[in-house]
């Protein structure tokens, strides 16, 4: 079994970029701008390793996620 890619949305997309590139060595493969009413739907690679970076759509917030905060 491999992994092909993961998926992680972000609000912070340039930010999410540059992290990727200079602290892991990704390189961006295809940026894709207003896929499925997003701002930008990216794939980046390192290796065999493909991340798909998004942004949420335009008319949704991302909300933080912990699976130990209560209420």
């Amino acid at each position: 079994m491999t992994l092909h890619h993961i998926c992680i949305q972000t609000d912070c997309y340039y930010e999410s970029i540059q992290f990727y590139k200079e602290i892991f060595g990704f390189v961006v493969v295809k940026e894709t701008k207003g896929f499925h009413g997003r701002h930008f739907n990216s794939w980046i690679k390192r290796d065999n390793f493909m991340i798909e970076l998004q942004t949420n759509r335009v008319d949704e917030v991302l909300i933080d996620y912990n699976k130990r905060r209560k209420g």
